[in-house]
């Protein structure tokens, strides 16, 4: 790997757990021919803070790096391997726990994540409702992986209320983020999800490793914003607002299922105060 934290910056194909995993495999490689600590710790803060947003890289290489006891090189390439073995299982077990709450219902979700994929993958549902999930529109290659196991209806964002409406067991989705208050970040439009499905009566289900819990301390995640050019190019001037992120408000959150089981808020505090701990490895 060149730069792995430039491709971890670049990738626009992947999510949060893939990535998390990404930058582990990076680290244990680095650690791995490295002369000196100092060396491996360099890559690890440049890993930690390639993509801001998605508190799963940082977490999981500040667990690495504060689990490397002794700081030497091998140290930390071994403890980036237990790092990585632990997250790949907490990314089953947390879809795993995701798939028995939705077992035999309808389900609407949107975007893109492994682990609501891995939780349908292993559900019997009476059907799925997936959003277009503009700004990129991963949407519509996610419902086309669906269709050979459910009945999949791909649904423009602007139809979300329709579809809830129209009989939609459980709201479904993953995040980029759980805020330490429980609020969670995710692609746009989970927010509008999920208000229609708190006026519906239908229970918004969080999917994602603890690993997504920010440390604390953090109020918000940052925003990734695309070109204004793709929402408007022509020459009026008209102010662009176009995130590819909300926040949606943990009132509106029924249930964040992890590998650990399902989070209530004073678990979520408490794996965020572990993950801002793990953040003070030595430097």
């Amino acid at each position: 790997m060149d730069d792995p934290a430039a491709t971890l910056a670049e990738d626009t194909d992947h999510g949060a757990a893939w990535l998390s995993l990404f930058a582990l495999e990076a680290l244990q490689a680095a650690a791995e021919t490295a002369a000196t600590y100092n060396e491996v710790a360099m890559l690890a803060r440049e890993l930690r803070t390639a993509r801001p947003s998605m508190h799963a890289v940082a977490n999981r290489v500040n667990r690495a790096m504060a689990a490397a006891t002794e700081r030497t090189p091998a140290a930390v390439a071994e403890s980036a391997r237990a790092v990585r073995e632990r997250a790949a299982d907490a990314d089953e077990t947390a879809a795993d726990n995701a798939a028995d709450r939705i077992d035999g219902a309808t389900v609407l979700t949107l975007s893109r994540s492994g682990t609501v994929a891995t939780a349908l993958d292993r559900a019997v549902t009476d059907g799925v409702v997936v959003l277009e999930s503009l700004p990129g529109g991963e949407g519509v290659a996610v419902a086309e992986s669906l269709s050979t196991d459910h009945d999949v209806t791909l649904a423009r964002d602007a139809a979300v209320a329709d579809r809830v409406a129209a009989g939609v067991d459980a709201v479904l989705v993953g995040a980029d983020a759980v805020l330490p208050d429980g609020g969670v970040v995710n692609k746009v439009g989970t927010r509008t999800a999920a208000t229609v499905a708190a006026h519906e009566e239908v229970p918004v289900v969080v999917a994602c490793a603890s690993a997504k819990v920010a440390p604390a301390g953090t109020t918000d995640a940052a925003r990734e914003l695309r070109s204004p050019a793709e929402l408007y190019d022509g020459d009026a001037p008209v102010a662009v607002h176009e995130p590819t992120f909300d926040r949606t408000p943990a009132a509106l959150v029924d249930v964040v299922v992890t590998e650990r089981g399902t989070l209530d808020a004073a678990a979520v505090r408490a794996v965020a105060e572990e993950h801002a701990a793990a953040a003070e490895w030595p430097e």
